[in-house]
């Protein structure tokens, strides 16, 4: 197979349904090729089953969230409330009726 079919037959972005990419079995598997190291070849077939969005969102986004609200100057914060409250019931109510 070329090098150049791997791409054009790709299904990037990784589809939640299917497996890794094709792009990312390619990657992994020159890795291994290039550096035949048992070790580095069990690295890279974990890493292969490695779920970036649940790491991000289960492990990543407690931590970015509270870095965040660190930084709210509260008097700022409560001189917007009104806009504040009202930008996210709208956002609210949008992505609820845009996504069910």
């Amino acid at each position: 197979m070329s090098f150049l079919t791997l791409f054009t037959n790709s299904d990037m972005p990784r589809n939640p349904n299917h497996g890794g990419s094709k792009v990312e079995r390619a990657v992994l598997k020159i890795i291994g090729m290039i550096f035949p190291y048992d070790g580095l070849l069990f690295v890279t077939d974990s890493l292969s089953d490695f779920s970036f969005e649940s790491y991000l969102l289960d492990g990543v986004l407690c931590f970015m969230l509270f870095a965040g609200a660190g930084k709210v100057h509260f008097n700022k914060f409560t001189s917007n409330l009104k806009s504040i409250t009202l930008l996210s019931f709208l956002t609210t109510a949008l992505s609820a009726a845009l996504y069910g």
